[in-house]
């Protein structure tokens, strides 16, 4: 997956990808608020991907809208409060995904 989100974004393939999540939303795969995210974030020209995860601390299940974004992790680390995120996928150039 890193490699493809090279290509398609223009990335430093010797870095670290994020994923931020901006919809962060409990509940169903199909509604309008998602829906509206998804478009906005296709027309920054950035790759959205719609991602289906369970909290372990909660065990809310979820439906994100996200796109991937190449960042410190520091700042990446910053950017997941201002979203809402209980954490962040990091792809690494190696292929192996953490959460920071």
């Amino acid at each position: 997956m890193h490699t493809e989100l090279v290509k398609q974004n223009n990335f430093d393939k010797s870095k670290p990808i994020q994923m931020i999540g901006i919809t962060n939303h409990e509940g169903g795969i199909d509604n309008r608020r998602r829906h509206s995210t998804y478009a906005q974030a296709s027309s920054l020209t950035k790759t959205p991907l719609i991602g289906y995860w369970r909290s372990s601390d909660t065990n809310f299940k979820y439906t994100d809208v996200s796109y991937p974004v190449q960042m410190s992790t520091k700042k990446a680390k910053s950017i997941d409060t201002s979203y809402a995120q209980e954490t962040i996928l990091q792809i690494n150039p190696n292929g192996d995904v953490i959460f920071v």
